[in-house]
């Protein structure tokens, strides 16, 4: 960088703040969106509870079933697949267990943090078979693609990012504090 840029950048600091400027660029940010999966609420024609199970991947079950409020609503509960600890690594500070997001099919992002293990959920049927979840471990730049066949009782889960840590899906948060 030059000398010249370099005291352009620091002019900004030093300038009185710009009420326009913030005022629009509090307009950009108030529309910003990540997009929801797609799906839809209306496709399939379940209302039962169902279990998928998966041969590989970080899930190996997904359990869903109607919510009890009559809100259209599923409860998933994502069984993460059970895994060796590193040597010398102990997440004793992190909930181990099921993840239990709440989703509502075709309806945009729903969060939770159920365990403590904040989440986003988005995704509906994209057929009457076929069930598409995308779920985003909120404090970390993880996101998850989950697909349920139910004919077939399976799901495909696959993390976008290359997951960072190996250990519990549970991990994937701040620690609690002590």
């Amino acid at each position: 960088m030059d000398s010249r840029r370099i005291s352009e950048f620091l002019d900004a600091f030093e300038a009185a703040p710009d009420a326009a400027a913030d005022a629009e660029l509090a307009e950009r940010l108030a529309h910003l969106a990540l997009p929801p999966c797609t799906g839809s609420a209306a496709e399939s024609l379940m209302t039962d509870a169902f279990v998928c199970m998966a041969d590989e991947g970080p899930i190996a079950e997904l359990r869903a079933e109607q919510c009890p409020d009559d809100s259209g609503d599923w409860l998933l509960t994502l069984t993460e697949r059970e895994a060796e600890e590193p040597i010398g690594v102990e997440y004793g500070r992190f909930p181990r267990g099921p993840v239990t997001p709440r989703l509502a099919p075709g309806g945009g992002w729903r969060t939770s943090a159920q365990g403590g293990l904040p989440t986003a959920v988005s995704g509906g049927w994209t057929d009457p078979d076929t069930l598409r979840v995308d779920v985003l471990f909120l404090e970390t730049p993880h996101r998850m693609y989950v697909t349920c066949d139910i004919p077939r009782a399976t799901i495909e889960a696959h993390f976008v990012t290359e997951w960072l840590a190996n250990g519990p899906v549970t991990r994937l948060r701040a620690p609690l504090e002590r």
